[in-house]
């Protein structure tokens, strides 16, 4: 047992005053500022996504896609708006060069298997590379479409906050161009991550360390004039969510906002926006056990059944 003790003891790292914390948008040192939040009432638009595998293989998949967004003011969901899609994606020509295509809006678009924002180290990417970027791009487009007015839902005043889920950073070329006219259009664009997979230089993780210094109440933790912080949203919460924004400004206000949205009794400190989103655009076991039925009555399904590698 002393065996466990001593791995145990050497897996709790420590941490000094000294110690920073490391995040793609910026590096925070442990001195940094604790801010009470006051919880403000703003109109809110989240916006999230989420997929699901019908059947797939190294060469080929079939995906469905949906987004979701939906509008809370006065801590209440007002309007709603869900896009769902059928993709493909199949390798072509025998090269690690693959086709998407959608449905029922079909478009036909082409990926370069290696090229550096997609490739696996020195390995062509996969098809489900392909999804995860085209859902992180529809993603991203209907959030542009809500700040400019779309049928289902007006466009925001200036004093709405858009909260994307994830990072406000495009890890890629294809997203950067999106986001980029989002936050132009729209500044008070927040993303918030919530595993943030922050540590200090040392080690720890940031959560654990900002909730032993944190004060006991509600918090926004940030340095300087950097666009990013991390928020404790309700008193009695364990969650520590990282914010990414587009100005110190826009952050401090967001903060404010969204610990408005964290009183649920069962999810304290957890926004509820992201919450109701995320059911809203996930994709259940159960439609896809429907949606494969489906597919199989398709002219593909003797294909898809024969190919030596596919999988439902």
């Amino acid at each position: 047992m002393s065996l466990i003790r001593d791995a145990g003891t050497s897996l709790s790292a420590s941490f000094t005053s000294g110690d920073h914390i490391i995040t793609p948008r910026g590096i925070l040192s442990l001195q940094g500022t604790f801010v009470p939040l006051t919880p403000i009432s703003s109109r809110c638009y989240f916006v999230d996504g989420g997929s699901g595998i019908l059947m797939s293989s190294p060469d080929f998949c079939v995906v469905i896609v949906r987004t979701a967004g939906m509008v809370f003011s006065g801590g209440a969901c007002t309007k709603r708006i869900q896009r769902t899609q059928i993709v493909t994606v199949r390798a072509i020509d025998g090269k690690p060069t693959f086709e998407l295509e959608t449905f029922p809006k079909s478009s036909v678009m082409k990926f370069d298997g290696i090229h550096e924002d997609l490739k696996r180290g020195t390995y062509p990417c996969l098809p489900e590379d392909i999804i995860t970027l085209h859902r992180r791009l529809q993603e991203l487009q209907l959030a542009l479409n809500l700040c400019q007015g779309c049928k289902e839902i007006d466009a925001m005043n200036a004093d709405d906050f858009l909260v994307l889920d994830g990072e406000l950073r495009a890890q890629t070329l294809f997203e950067e161009k999106v986001l980029k006219e989002i936050t132009e259009l729209h500044a008070n664009t927040v993303g918030v991550v919530k595993q943030t997979g922050s540590f200090t230089n040392t080690g720890s993780h940031a959560n654990r360390v900002l909730l032993e210094l944190g004060p006991k109440g509600t918090w926004l933790y940030t340095q300087n004039d950097l666009p990013t912080g991390f928020v404790r949203l309700h008193a009695r919460s364990s969650h520590v969510f990282r914010i990414d924004s587009t100005n110190s400004e826009v952050l401090a206000r967001a903060a404010n906002v969204l610990s408005f949205l964290s009183n649920d009794a069962l999810l304290a400190g957890y926004p509820y926006g992201l919450i109701a989103v995320d059911n809203l655009a996930k994709v259940s076991t159960s439609e896809l056990a429907v949606e494969r039925l489906s597919l199989l009555t398709t002219p593909l399904a003797k294909q898809l059944v024969e190919h030596p590698h596919a999988f439902f």
